[in-house]
C-alpha cells in the first residue's frame, strides 16, 4: 500500500499478439464489427472483423479471380513475344522460280538488308510494305520484273522470290549492253543467257540518261512487229537492229545480207514488213545486190 500516495512505477501488462493472432487481436476501446452467424446481416459486411464462410469463400474467389486474371495477361505476353521471335526476319532467303544463270544474290541480299535498315519496323514478316518493297527493289535492280514475298500464315519463314524480265532486244550504246524487254525498260543483267536481236544505238541517247528506259512500249512494239513479220517472210532472219542519229529511222540488217534496210517509225510496221518482203523478192529474182533498201516512202521502194 502506497501511505503518501505515489503511483506504482509497476507497469500495467499489456500482452501483445503474434503475427498469425493480429485477424482475433482485441484491441482497447475498439468494437469489433460483424458476425460470424450466416442468419444475421450486418452493415458494412466487406468491412468487417468478423465474418461469415460465405464472405470468406466470396473473398477468396475474386483473389482467386486476380491471380488468374495476372496469369492470363503474362501468358499473353509471352504469346505476344513468341509471335514476334517467330516472325522476325533475320535470315534473308532468296528464291528464283525461273530457270536460267546464276543470280547476284549476294547483292538483292544487301538491298533488301538495306530496306530493312531504313524501315525497321517492317522487319517482321506480317508487316511488310509488299508495295513499298517491291519498288525499292526494282529501282535497285531493274532486271527484275516481281518481286513476291513468300511466308507462314504467322509471318514467319519468309522468302523473298524474285522473278526476271524477260529480254527481247539487247541494246549497244555508250560502251555497255543493256537488254529490253517488251515494256522498253533497259537492265545490265540477263537471267536467261539467250540470243536475242543486237540493237546498235548510234543515236547518242544514252539508257542512264534517259533515266534507264531507252525505249517506250509504242517503239518496242514496232520493233517486236517488224523483226516478227521479216522473220516470217522466210527472207533471211533479223540479225541487227541500227538506231542512227537521224530522226524516227531504224535499219534493219538480215541473216546474209550485208545492206541495211531503212524503215521509218512512222509507218506501219507490218505494211513496212511486206514491202521489205516484196523489194527482197524482186532483188532475188533479179539477183542484185544492193547497198541499201530504203522503205521509209508508203507503196514505194528505193534501193541503191
Amino acid at each position: 500500500m502506497n501511505l503518501f500516495g505515489r503511483k506504482s512505477k509497476t507497469p500495467l501488462r499489456n500482452p501483445k499478439a503474434g503475427a498469425d493472432d493480429q485477424g482475433y487481436v482485441f484491441r482497447r476501446s475498439r468494437t469489433l464489427t460483424g458476425t460470424t452467424s450466416a442468419k444475421v446481416n450486418p452493415t458494412a459486411e466487406s468491412r468487417s472483423q468478423l465474418k461469415t464462410a460465405r464472405l470468406q469463400a466470396h473473398e477468396l474467389h475474386q483473389y482467386r479471380r486476380r491471380i488468374l486474371r495476372i496469369l492470363g495477361v503474362v501468358a499473353a505476353i509471352i504469346v505476344g513475344l513468341s509471335y514476334l521471335i517467330l516472325s522476325y526476319i533475320a535470315t534473308i532467303q532468296v528464291r528464283y522460280t525461273q530457270p536460267g544463270g546464276s543470280p547476284q544474290t549476294t547483292a538483292y541480299q544487301q538491298t533488301i538488308q538495306k530496306y530493312f535498315t531504313e524501315h525497321p519496323m517492317e522487319r517482321f514478316g506480317f508487316s511488310i510494305n509488299r508495295k513499298q518493297f517491291a519498288a525499292d527493289m526494282q529501282a535497285a535492280h531493274p532486271e527484275l520484273s516481281s518481286v513476291d514475298i513468300d511466308r507462314n500464315w504467322y509471318g514467319g519463314d519468309v522468302a523473298f522470290v524474285l522473278q526476271f524480265r524477260q529480254p527481247l532486244l539487247v541494246w549497244a550504246t555508250g560502251g555497255h549492253h543493256f537488254y529490253v524487254d517488251a515494256q522498253g525498260t533497259a537492265f545490265e543483267y540477263d537471267h536467261f543467257g539467250g540470243k536475242y536481236v543486237a540493237v546498235s544505238d548510234q543515236s547518242g541517247i544514252s539508257p542512264e540518261v534517259a533515266g534507264g528506259t531507252v525505249a517506250s512500249n509504242r517503239f518496242i512494239n514496232f520493233l517486236g512487229k517488224m523483226v516478227g513479220a521479216v522473220n516470217a517472210g522466210d527472207k533471211g532472219a533479223v540479225t541487227d537492229i541500227i538506231i542512227p542519229a537521224s530522226t524516227r529511222q531504224v535499219d534493219l540488217k538480215l541473216q546474209g545480207r550485208g545492206y541495211p534496210i531503212k524503215t521509218h517509225t512512222d509507218r506501219d510496221p507490218l505494211q513496212q514488213a511486206e514491202d521489205i518482203i516484196n523489194t527482197l523478192k524482186w532483188m532475188d529474182e533479179k539477183k542484185l545486190t544492193p547497198e541499201y533498201i530504203d522503205v521509209r516512202v508508203e507503196g514505194k521502194a528505193y534501193f541503191k
